[in-house]
């Protein structure tokens, strides 16, 4: 490997970062990106798994929001073409892993780089003169070029808005990066499947017409029949079918609808792996189901019933057999079972197949579908024409717009604003630099979390943030609840403010004193007293109970003296309380 394929293989690495970084960005502009897929892939795979429903909160995905933050709910189009995107970038990563994982394989790297670059093996000595100048040699190597600039070429690529994204008129593809230019929703979806939420079967109900050979059957009796049967979690398909399920019209059809549907899902939920889906579930439960059989309820003459006794359904030779597990062993290794098998085998898994396609991953799009056309059989002339403007409109309408642009940039303004004031937050709201903004930011006024957001308003309640407690000596500065009150007697603020009033040394006497007027008065009172601001404070340390009064002011701290005097109180050798002065006396 020479010193171009080392470097080659540098920038491999540095594309998977910026891959990784833009989908981040998607990711966090809108959640729903992720959501929606997660939602799907959960109901699919993860079952009653319970570590996979507690990753995120249900809350979090109706609200769209990820971590703390809310985004504005985008149209399905819209995130539905990121998701192909972010689908797009994740195949280019498959590509650009497997890529490295080759060029390692093809020889040893550490070898390569101690030729190029002259470095002895197997040496136990500390060469740092060596290392210098090693180090110098790649330092000169990079300083020719910006290091930026391979980062940027690769990020001007994979990145939302590209340059002058809006000078070209009329393109929906302003959002997307460059790398997706040309991804186009209108070339992968028709405009009667509105991007997933509904199914487009017209051509498959006339084959299906072909398959009955009765042109009175209904589309509706043709859902039925079909998707409506395999949607069935009983295996209503293998004997509830009122169709010869071994004409080759049938076998076709079934063939044709199964990769039809495939095919949906894979362009409804992009970022879910079909395959692997396919190999987990269906090609390891469709053996199962050969060798163990079906258990269902039949009587003599064969018809479902709920009263009779249970036996076993093998779905090769369409036969049931009794409940007996040897018996029914025996069966498979019977020649006319094999020959079934080998004959439908492949039939009777594409069938399968359809069944799990259409209870598991589509079942809620195909009810969507089967409600919106009995709605439009109740429609109107006037109605239906209404309805096929709307889906006309929508199909056609861009996915981004300049209007949308400029939200967005104001949103994430006011973000970063939210995010600076959680850092600069001095409990004053009249502070603000823009009002509008600050309404927009925190429109019910409430202080701010560790996180930079505003609390919940169950939260503030509880800490009875809705108190507020006035100060003086800070400047008539307002502190919301008792717990950054009584915090802020310590503060630098509050202590210029002491040392503005004459107090110079020791605040922790005049804690609890709010009120510039009573300051003056115990400050005057100790120095009267001969004990001194100083003896006070030593006293004070020991200090266990004090009382908080409300007064016409506001709350200030007070003792329980009738006079309202300042008497400062500690406790004693014994734990007796007494007043500060008389323990000096005693001592």
């Amino acid at each position: 490997m020479s010193t171009d394929q080392l470097e080659k293989q540098r920038l491999k690495y540095e594309e998977l970062e910026v891959i990784e970084k833009n989908i981040t960005e998607r990711i966090q502009r809108n959640p729903q990106v992720f959501y929606a897929n997660y939602q799907e892939y959960l109901k699919i795979a993860g079952g009653n798994n319970i570590r996979l429903k507690s990753l995120i909160a249900k809350e979090n995905i109706s609200s769209n929001r990820i971590y703390k933050w809310k985004r504005r709910i985008r149209k399905r189009k819209q995130t539905l073409i990121q998701q192909h995107e972010i689908n797009d970038f994740l195949k280019r990563v498959l590509q650009l892993c497997n890529e490295i994982e080759d060029t390692a394989n093809e020889t040893d790297l550490k070898k390569e780089v101690q030729k190029n670059y002259s470095i002895e093996e197997n040496t136990d000595e500390l060469d740092l003169d060596k290392f210098d100048l090693l180090l110098k040699s790649i330092n000169s190597t990079y300083d020719k070029h910006d290091p930026s600039d391979n980062d940027d070429d690769f990020n001007r690529e994979y990145k939302m808005f590209p340059t002058n994204h809006f000078n070209r008129s009329k393109n929906n593809t302003s959002l997307l990066s460059l790398k997706a230019m040309d991804l186009n929703l209108n070339k992968i979806f028709t405009r009667d499947e509105y991007y997933g939420d509904f199914l487009n079967l017209d051509s498959f109900y006339n084959d299906w017409l072909n398959v009955m050979e009765d042109a009175s059957v209904t589309f509706l009796e043709f859902f039925v029949a079909t998707l409506e049967l395999f949607e069935a979690t009983d295996f209503a398909y293998l004997f509830e079918s009122k169709i010869d399920r071994d004409s080759e019209k049938y076998k076709d059809f079934i063939v044709k609808l199964t990769n039809k549907l495939t095919c949906d899902f894979r362009k409804i939920y992009p970022l879910i792996d079909y395959d692997i889906f396919e190999s987990d579930v269906v090609n390891k439960s469709f053996p199962h189901i050969i060798s163990a059989g079906i258990k269902h309820k039949v009587s003599s003459t064969g018809r479902t019933t709920q009263n009779e006794e249970e036996q076993i359904f093998c779905i090769c030779c369409d036969k049931f057999f009794k409940n007996d597990e040897k018996n029914y062993v025996k069966h498979l290794n019977d020649t006319e079972h094999l020959e079934n098998y080998k004959n439908k085998g492949e039939f009777l898994k594409s069938e399968y197949k359809l069944h799990w396609i259409c209870s598991k991953l589509l079942n809620d799009v195909i009810n969507r579908t089967k409600s919106f056309h009995e709605r439009k059989l109740a429609f109107t002339a006037k109605e239906r024409s209404k309805e096929l403007q709307k889906l006309t409109r929508e199909y056609d309408e861009p996915i981004y717009t300049p209007e949308e642009y400029k939200q967005d940039k104001r949103d994430e303004t006011l973000q970063k604003k939210l995010f600076r004031a959680s850092f600069n937050n001095d409990n004053d709201s009249s502070n603000s630099e823009d009002e509008e903004d600050q309404k927009l930011l925190n429109p019910y006024n409430m202080p701010l979390g560790t996180d930079g957001l505003p609390i919940p308003k169950w939260l503030y309640k509880l800490q009875k943030l809705d108190v507020e407690y006035p100060c003086e000596i800070c400047g008539n500065v307002q502190y919301r609840g008792y717990k950054n009150y009584n915090k802020h007697f310590s503060e630098p603020k509050h202590i210029f403010g002491l040392k503005c009033l004459g107090v110079s040394s020791n605040p922790i006497v005049f804690k609890g004193i709010s009120i510039i007027k009573e300051v003056k008065h115990l400050k005057e009172e100790l120095e009267n007293s001969g004990t001194g601001v100083a003896a006070a404070a030593a006293a004070a340390t020991t200090t266990t109970t004090t009382t908080t009064t409300k007064s016409a002011n506001g709350y200030k701290n007070v003792t329980g003296d009738v006079d309202n005097k300042w008497v400062i109180e500690v406790e004693d050798k014994n734990g007796n309380v007494i007043s500060a002065s008389s323990l000096l006396k005693k001592k």
